[in-house]
């Protein structure tokens, strides 16, 4: 696995520090609206204490 650094948003929270942790693989989520329902690819990553994320793309940098 790739070791990465990113950050990822909460709700309620906003956006996290930088934090690294390994790349699992790519997934998607999706996003509800009045005007429709939307998809988007997410990385899935795993911090140091072992807990999951699912991070935008753009908030991704692998480091090796």
């Amino acid at each position: 696995m790739r070791q990465v650094k990113f950050t990822h948003y909460t709700t309620g929270k906003g956006w996290s520090e930088e934090k690294t942790g390994v790349f699992h693989q790519w997934g998607f989520d999706f996003a509800e609206s009045q005007g429709g329902n939307g998809s988007y690819t997410v990385g899935i990553i795993e911090d140091a204490e072992g807990k999951c994320y699912m991070v935008l793309v753009d908030k991704i940098q692998f480091i090796k």
